[in-house]
């Protein structure tokens, strides 16, 4: 009704009324200047009262209640009209508020869903919040936490644009790694000759390789300009043959003159590039008085250099000696008489110190002192019947028949192991072998005379139940070195536990009732001490091949070996000691893929030791089963220092390569010791059908390595132990890392030159 006369309103005055879906402003002419109705007036105030905010709702739409309830004679007023205007206003207005409202809500929402620890997988949070903020309204943005989390937002975004740059950055890291380790090796630009050709070609092929971005980094620029600089240098050389050597006798020259007058510890990059430039010299230039009284300077500054280093060393030692000393005799002085059960860990932890120190901490005199009285406290412990011994349940020990030679320790998991553990109170057999170690006990079949303990707590650590007759003999050669007793022939075994807790006795030795017996067959190593046996000295390539005719024998490197010339496969099973004091076998190679394992050797026996050598070379094809040293260790590899890219392809046939191959960057299985040792050699193998992989130090490790380092970034399966992707994990280094000084703190210092920043170099033992 309200709404037709609206319409005759307007037909009757011919007036445009412009407020669809309101009443009409036009108003009775007797109304203006009357008295507002009640109802009227009650719904003008009410709208007056109103105020926008997100709780208006309810007052807006009751006051559109109000203004449909007016009756004919309520509502034709201009300030019921006025007042209905206002309404609506406040209509638009609460639903613009209510619309901001739910941008902002929708927008903080989305950036609280960033998480803190951003990754790059978080990224589409980041724009998904800030489209959120870019689709809101001015106003909207104005309202209460937007600012907040519009600053939270931009962090994130800077935190996002961080971490995507650091990981192109990384990557692109990784692309260069070769190149800049390729650079790392480049002499300075004046000591470079016409020898650096190949290197100087492989540097400039390993930048072409590069992308774009990779180039543009801070670190391949500058190891381009200076590889740049290089390669002008040697092309200097190339067109100007005739003064080579007066370059050299000039680059010499000024080494020599920068070695100061008084020696320091700081001096040893002086003499070091002296001494290298020396080495470039012709015969004839080094007839010349003025090289000759100049190299008399630099042998004096290294005398002297080594004579500071050997005094500064000596103190380190006796610092270090000091530390050893003082940790021991507190745990000693820990113990107190009367000797009672509960001393048995304080006892056991002082004997564990003792056994640890070295010879020269055990030469001391309040060392020995100390000592005596702790023998006499643990022969008191012994005494006491209220401690235990050690117990074990019944396994069996069988043979594994004609076919597979073996012990076995029948169901040691679940019966020997297990009640270890109970004991102990432990879960697995790692923890297990810190409370405790396993022995098997030899007694010759002959007298049943017991011969001689081996520890196989390796096998407990790899919750093996069998200990097979590789490590059996590997038990007996190492006791026939000291035990002539130690021979082929029928054995019957024990075993036996230690405690390393102090908590109990050690076992009783056990021998099963059955009393299988087994015959061994191997190569005794006992030699009478009394006789001294001849260092063979080897200085050319035939001598180092004739080793192969007494592989008993002691021998030394007099000078570096090139063995370029041949191609290489092995030298057989050594049972001597190699010395390479200090010298390098140069140019080891080979490319077709051996039927014979690839080593230096093929089998290092338990009297073994190969030490102080350094191997350089490039084999292209190793063979099937490969390691730098021999194919299995069961001696000493000790400071040495690899080099080779090895490759192995598998066994070179009619047909072309069988494809199973793998390679140890220092064996191929270890069963001896390995320490000190440095490989920074390539290694990229064929993989085998059984799994065994390429590893840095060995494919198989079940024996000891101590302080040895690979590149890892160099093993093509990026493992230490190719057949343990965890194994050693401690051995695998970068090759900055292998430049830090201070991962060296247990190396002979006396065997090797450790500088801070430079790879560690075998020190020349003086003939």
């Amino acid at each position: 009704m309200k709404k037709i006369r609206i319409i005759i309103c307007i037909l009757l005055f011919a007036c445009l009324i412009t407020s669809c879906g309101k009443k009409n402003n036009n108003k009775n002419p007797n109304q203006n200047d009357s008295k507002l109705p009640e109802a009227s007036q009650e719904f003008v105030d009410y709208v007056n009262g109103i105020i926008i905010d997100l709780n208006a709702k309810e007052k807006i739409d009751r006051a559109f209640e109000m203004y449909n309830s007016l009756d004919d004679d309520s509502w034709n007023y201009d300030e019921v009209l006025n007042a209905y205007d206002e309404l609506s206003e406040y209509e638009a207005q609460y639903n613009t508020l209510l619309n901001d409202t739910n941008a902002a809500d929708n927008f903080i929402d989305k950036v609280q869903k960033i998480p803190a620890g951003l990754t790059l997988t978080d990224e589409y949070l980041i724009i998904t919040a800030r489209n959120a903020y870019d689709s809101m309204s001015d106003k909207a943005k104005l309202l209460l936490g937007v600012e907040y989390n519009l600053n939270l937002l931009i962090k994130r975004e800077n935190e996002m644009k961080e971490l995507k740059q650091s990981a192109e950055s990384g990557a692109l890291k990784e692309e260069a790694k070769d190149f800049l380790n390729a650079c790392a090796t480049l002499k300075n630009v004046e000591q470079i000759t016409l020898d650096d050709k190949e290197t100087l070609d492989n540097c400039q092929e390993l930048y072409e390789k590069l992308s774009t971005a990779a180039k543009a980094l801070e670190s391949v620029t500058k190891a381009y300009e200076e590889l740049t600089k290089c390669i002008e240098r040697y092309n200097y050389l190339l067109e100007h043959p005739e003064i080579i050597e007066d370059v050299n006798r000039e680059n010499f020259i000024d080494a020599a003159e920068l070695i100061p007058s008084v020696i320091t510890l700081d001096d040893i990059i002086s003499i070091k590039t002296a001494e290298y430039a020396y080495s470039n010299l012709t015969d004839e230039q080094k007839q010349d008085q003025k090289i000759a009284e100049l190299y008399e300077k630099v042998v004096a500054a290294r005398k002297e250099y080594d004579k500071l280093y050997f005094a500064e060393l000596e103190k380190e030692e006796n610092a270090k000696i000091d530390q050893e000393c003082m940790a021991f005799l507190a745990l000693a002085n820990a113990v107190t008489a009367p000797i009672t059960s509960g001393s048995g860990p304080a006892l056991k932890a002082a004997e564990t110190a003792y056994i640890k120190l070295s010879d020269k901490a055990k030469a001391r005199e309040n060392v020995k002192t100390a000592y005596a009285t702790l023998c006499g406290y643990l022969e008191d412990f012994d005494k006491l019947e209220d401690v235990a011994r050690v117990t074990i349940d019944l396994y069996n020990i069988l043979s594994g028949g004609p076919t597979r030679l073996s012990v076995v320790l029948q169901g040691a998991n679940n019966v020997l192991y297990k009640g270890l553990k109970d004991l102990y109170g432990v879960s697995s057999n790692v923890t297990l072998a810190e409370k405790c170690n396993l022995y098997l006990v030899f007694y010759k079949v002959t007298t049943n005379e017991l011969l001689f303990e081996g520890d196989i707590t390796s096998a407990l650590k790899a919750s093996s139940e069998d200990v097979d007759a590789s490590i059996i003999i590997n038990l007996l050669q190492a006791a026939s070195a000291t035990n002539k007793e130690v021979v082929s022939g029928y054995y019957y075994f024990g075993l036996k536990v230690k405690d390393l807790t102090g908590q109990y006795r050690d076992s009783e030795i056990f021998v099963p009732k059955s009393g299988s017996r087994f015959n061994y067959t191997f190569t005794s190593l006992w030699q009478d001490e009394t006789t001294e046996k001849e260092t063979i000295k080897i200085s050319t390539l035939e001598d180092l091949l004739n080793i192969k005719n007494n592989l008993n024998g002691n021998y030394e490197l007099v000078n570096d070996i090139d063995v370029s010339s041949i191609e290489w496969t092995n030298l057989g099973n050594l049972n001597g000691t190699l010395n390479g004091n200090g010298h390098a076998i140069i140019g080891l190679n080979c490319s077709v893929g051996p039927k014979d394992a690839f080593g230096l050797f093929l089998e290092l026996s338990a009297s073994a030791v190969v030490e102080n050598l350094v191997i350089k070379g490039n084999v292209e094809n190793a063979g099937t089963y490969a390691g730098l040293v021999c194919v299995r260790n069961r001696g000493k590899i000790r400071n040495c220092f690899f080099n080779v890219t090895m490759k192995s392809l598998g066994e070179t046939t009619e047909t072309g390569n069988t494809g199973d191959a793998c390679i140890g960057g220092v064996v191929c299985e270890n069963f001896g010791t390995i320490s000190n040792v440095i490989v920074i050699s390539k290694i990229e193998g064929a993989g085998t059908q059984w799994g065994q992989l390429d590893g840095g130090i060995c494919v198989g490790q079940y024996g000891k390595v101590e302080n040895s380092y690979c590149v890892i970034d160099n093993v093509s399966t990026n493992r230490v132990v190719g057949n343990d992707e965890a194994g050693l994990p401690e051995c695998g280094k970068t090759y900055d890392e292998l430049l830090d000084k201070s991962l060296y703190d247990n190396f002979d210092r006396y065997v090797w030159e450790i500088i801070d920043g430079y790879l560690p170099k075998l020190r020349i033992t003086e003939e």
